[in-house]
């Protein structure tokens, strides 16, 4: 449950940046081409081909090309750098829609987008091609990879019809760097001595190819192998290395520093080596994912990656080593003289900080704002999730008349209905020395217009601004789900509630006789505010486990499903790296557990593994996993043992509208989980009984705005969205109202109509576990009374009634 007011000033949308400010720690743009077609006269200067047509499209253009004749190609073709893309792996994608198009008469024909590669020998190479269908369809995004050979000396963007009749529209057009840096999966075993240096190997076989092996006999020297990386593609990059091993018989390390290796070496401008790695134990383990985050500076000369053993004995073997990246794209450092043309509509100064300069700006006049402002190139950064994040010094700062005031590092985009959200990093007030500021924001694939503001806003004092930088997430945004819409049960739904670790069979029995078919088990549930700190944790987790497996038979026995919530002992997860570690092995340990015929005995009963309850990652820093990057840790962790129960992941704070933050986990069997508590000044009106409230109705204008059940529809609509996109279930793991809420049975009802009209699973908060939330009290009852109504009230038969229609779920 929540336990303060709704949080914060919602960030919803996408980003990624293709900003090319001129900087001097500015790191390689990964956006190679885009094209809008906005500025119909600039085209042919870039197109070629065929005569082009543009249409109105959204607030733009798009191109348009007919077709009238299945023996001919009506194709434009438009050039890239060369340079810039041999070699690499690359991203093409766009919106395309269709009308009338024929049978293409071979696979490779039809609705054509590709790239054209010449290469140094002088012959034409055609890459792989977007998956389009023929006749008539309506705006679809696409987004296919393709490597370009290091040999290309020329390469094209080629769209248009080919051997069809019919019209083809295109729009945002982008070929962009794949995330993905680097892969090796030892499957062409010939050839990995020519990229792989060092000692001698061998090969073992691993899923469907092979992993390489190394053994070491001498626990005083190292046998390691290495490969050269790019410097220049790696400079001033966020990094994620991950990969699988497997161990047998490694001694102890007699260093931390020591041990298997799984290792980033880099050598700075000035000389210095630094030597990340990924944390692996000893001894002999079966195949487990690991990772390492590293954080580059940008003056990296020399950078390898490097696996073995060093200073121990044994074998280990490695299989799937990847490297992805968090690039920065844009970064402001008001070093160069050019800050004038790139920022307008306030005053500022320029100060020195360190070698360089920072922004300064001033406001004395109460009641004004002072703000500057830059145009960020809008098409390049649909869709996509960045950081945006800078040094901030502050003099002074009066406090903000709204909470929406005050030091500006934000974000302005407009959407096609003209409607413009801001997304801002949270920043205080008063006096305080430079800072790192810092917020993961989205923005949404439709913007048309995106600003960057810095400055003042309702307030006085003096800000200075440096080192402005924005990063996308390591997680490419193309993905195919592996399951699509899996639920984890054959039940036509699963409907019940969340219970206490203090259940005892004879609540278990009254919630089965309301034909409740699955629980949400909180392990913990509010005790542990330490979390994964708490300094005893193992103990509290045995403890709580404990309570959990002594009830196991009953709800087997009933048939009834258990959804496995970490809950407080899962908190504090981006407080360290320690506590992401220990995250990722508590669930190794609760899927040996729970897994099908695991060390329960009764394990059939657990559902879901629900990994990470309401996570905040307020407190991120760069050397830490994201929230998608731990998800993804967890849930492939949990693989390796489980293969088949349902891993749970929820979004920050398992807020509804920050669905659109995620990214999809790149496994098998994964359901997406939120939580409703919205408005949350309605449902939880009240909370504290000691203190008195003004009530609240619903339906009816809460916080200055209509709630009823078309805004609740409206208000999980990027949910929605999510699971419309990925092909992806949705639960829902907790929503309430306080029982005193004046109108808390319609909207109770509103939310269960909701959910049982959008197909979600769902798990009302909470059964028995503190009276406020009881449906089995009536609403007139004191507040801090916990006596149950002698009839049942409005709000347990709205939650009975949808119970009626339960079955009994099957794994």
């Amino acid at each position: 449950m929540k336990k303060s007011a709704f949080l914060m000033f919602l960030l919803s949308g996408f980003v990624l940046f293709a900003m090319l400010l001129t900087s001097p720690v500015q790191a390689a743009s990964d956006v190679f081409f885009t094209e809008t077609f906005d500025v119909a006269a600039s085209l042919s200067g870039r197109w070629s081909g065929t005569t082009i047509v543009t249409e109105t499209h959204g607030s733009g253009l798009a191109l348009k090309i007919d077709n009238g004749s299945v023996v001919k190609n009506t194709v434009l073709q438009a050039s890239l750098t060369a340079s810039e893309v041999a070699g690499r792996r690359v991203m093409v994608r766009g919106q395309v829609k269709a009308a009338n198009v024929s049978t293409r008469p071979l696979p490779y024909n039809g609705v054509k987008v590709t790239l054209i590669f010449t290469l140094s020998d002088g012959s034409t190479v055609y890459g792989d091609q977007a998956t389009l269908s023929d006749g008539t369809f309506d705006w679809t995004s696409f987004c296919f990879p393709i490597t370009v050979p290091s040999n290309a000396t020329a390469v094209k963007i080629s769209v248009g019809l080919e051997q069809v009749s019919g019209t083809a529209w295109f729009d945002e057009l982008r070929v962009e760097a794949d995330p993905m840096m680097f892969k090796e999966t030892f499957t062409d075993t010939a050839t990995i001595g020519t990229r792989w240096g060092g000692a001698s190997f061998t090969t073992v076989a691993h899923d469907s190819g092979s992993a390489l092996q190394l053994t070491s006999t001498n626990g005083a020297g190292s046998t390691v192998v290495a490969t050269t990386l790019p410097a220049a593609q790696y400079n001033g990059r966020r990094l994620l290395l991950t990969g699988q091993v497997k161990a047998t018989g490694v001694s102890t390390k007699p260093n931390s520093w020591n041990g298997i290796k799984m290792m980033i070496t880099y050598t700075t401008a000035d000389g210095q080596k630094f030597y990340p790695q990924a944390d692996i134990g000893v001894g002999t383990f079966d195949w487990t994912n690991v990772y390492a985050v590293v954080v580059l500076p940008t003056n990296v000369t020399s950078i390898t990656l490097t696996l073995g053993l060093e200073k121990v004995t044994g074998t280990v073997a490695f299989d799937n080593i990847k490297i992805e990246t968090n690039p920065v794209l844009a970064s402001e450092a008001f070093d160069d003289g050019n800050v004038a043309s790139r920022w307008s509509g306030g005053t500022y100064s320029l100060i020195t900080h360190g070698t360089g300069q920072a922004m300064e700006v001033t406001n004395s006049v109460a009641g004004s704002s002072n703000r500057l402002v830059m145009t960020l190139p809008y098409a390049a950064l649909r869709g996509r999730q960045v950081t945006l994040q800078g040094l901030v010094k502050a003099t002074g700062v009066s406090d903000k008349p709204n909470s929406w005031n005050g030091i500006k590092m934000l974000l302005t985009y407009r959407t096609p209905d003209g409607a413009y959200s801001y997304p801002q990093v949270a920043i205080g007030t008063g006096t305080f020395d430079w800072t790192r500021f810092k917020q993961l924001i989205t923005i949404p694939d439709n913007i048309t217009s995106l600003t960057l503001t810095l400055g003042l806003e309702m307030v006085t004092g003096t800000v200075d601004f440096d080192d402005i930088v924005i990063k996308t997430d390591s997680f490419s945004p193309y993905w195919v789900n592996p399951t699509p819409n899996y639920k984890g049960h054959t039940a036509p739904r699963l409907r019940g509630t969340m219970v206490a670790p203090g259940m005892t069979a004879t609540d278990l029995s009254v919630l089965a006789s309301w034909r409740a078919n699955v629980v949400r088990w909180q392990l913990g549930a509010t005790t542990y505010t330490n979390g994964l700190s708490t300094a005893t944790h193992s103990t509290a987790l045995a403890n709580e486990l404990a309570k959990l497996d002594a009830l196991l038979p009953n709800f087997s026995s009933r048939g009834m499903a258990v959804t496995l919530d970490l809950h407080s002992l899962s908190t504090h997860q981006f407080d360290n790296a320690t506590n992401q570690k220990k995250l990722i092995d508590v669930w190794r340990q609760l899927a040996a557990r729970y897994k099908n015929g695991g060390t329960n005995s009764y394990s059939a009963a657990i559902w879901g593994y629900d990994i990470n309850n309401e996570p905040h990652d307020d407190a991120w820093t760069e050397n830490l996993l994201t929230l998608n990057e731990l998800s993804e840790q967890v849930a492939l962790a949990i693989r390796e043992i489980d293969p088949t129960k349902a891993i749970i992941i929820e979004p920050y704070n398992a807020e509804p509208g920050r669905m659109a933050d995620l990214r999809p986990v790149r496994t098998t069997n994964v359901v997406y989980s939120i939580h409703y508590y919205n408005p949350w000044s309605y449902v939880a009106q009240g909370v504290d009984v000691s203190q008195p409230y003004t009530p609240i109705t619903y339906p009816g204008t809460i916080e200055g705005t209509t709630w009823d059940s078309t805004k609740m529809r409206a208000n999980v609509q990027a949910t929605v969205d999510f699971q419309t996109k990925y092909q992806v279930s949705i639960y829902v793991g907790e929503f309430s109202v306080l029982r005193w809420a004046p109108g808390g049975g319609t909207f109770l009802g509103d939310c269960v109509n909701l959910w049982e009209s959008l197909g979600w699973d769902w798990t009302y908060h909470a059964f028995r576990e503190w009276q406020g939330w009881s449906v089995e009290i009536d609403a007139t009852t004191p507040r801090t009374s916990s006596t149950p109504s002698a009839t049942p009230t409005d709000r347990q038969q709205i939650l009975t009634n949808a119970f009626s229609t339960n079955v009994l779920p099957a794994p």
